[in-house]
């Protein structure tokens, strides 16, 4: 449980908490509709059982202190639902665009209940097929985490759970990933490889919350999280 301020009121709500915040009164989805991570379990070799267990008591703890301390556990904390991705029949040995394939049918699929308006068919088709239109945006692009990014556990990261540094470590999948192309010369990183094409993008346990709430904004979603994938994915 973490600590109070002495005066007994709460921490400034942080800008990460007011985006996850918002975006459970966007106008695009019906009231009361979640928010919280789709997590993805592939890793199901001897002794990862207890592993995983211990990963998802980290990163709940990690949600509940941030909402405790911003006293938001009564608004906030009955809609945080995890969502668990945990058959090892059907999910182990996947790798990040399996998972992309997988992840965006389940957004569609949810959409379908969640949506304050129908959408059209062939833009239902696009989110769930991720074949976009180059000339308008899909509706999910402009919702919050839940619907464009999604958690994946292998066994590296389950492995790092007794790192000192950097830490317990997970992997985010954008189920929309396409590498960027530098807009001007100055812009191209020489050390990066000209073909990266990896979607995903390591971050630590500890950052799970607050990185949710960044990501819930579409515009912050290649600062934050393309370019660091293009980076650590190689």
């Amino acid at each position: 449980m973490p600590t109070m301020p002495t005066d007994d009121k709460p921490a400034e709500c942080t800008p990460e908490i007011k985006l996850i915040e918002e975006s459970l009164s966007d106008h695009y989805l019906k009231p009361g509709s979640p928010w919280g991570f789709v997590v993805y379990r592939v890793a199901y070799g001897d002794g990862t059982d207890a592993k995983w267990s211990r990963l998802l008591r980290i990163l709940a703890k990690d949600v509940e202190d941030d909402l405790i301390l911003h006293r938001k556990m009564e608004t906030m904390g009955l809609r945080h639902q995890l969502v668990l991705m945990d058959n090892r029949e059907r999910f182990e040995g996947m790798t990040t665009h399996d998972v992309q394939k997988h992840f965006r049918s389940w957004v569609a699929d949810e959409l379908e209940v969640w949506l304050a308006n129908r959408r059209s068919p062939e833009e239902m088709n696009e989110i769930r097929t991720g074949k976009k239109s180059s000339t308008k945006i899909s509706v999910d692009m402009l919702l919050g985490t839940r619907y464009n990014i999604c958690v994946y556990v292998d066994d590296s990261c389950l492995d790092s759970l007794d790192n000192k540094f950097p830490g317990p470590m997970i992997k985010l999948v954008w189920k929309d990933w396409v590498p960027q192309e530098p807009m001007e010369e100055e812009e191209i990183d020489t050390e990066m490889p000209p073909d990266i094409d990896v979607g995903w993008t390591d971050l630590s346990v500890h950052e799970y919350n607050w990185m949710y709430g960044i990501l819930c904004e579409y515009n912050n979603r290649y600062d934050e999280y393309c370019i660091a994938a293009q980076r650590l994915g190689i």
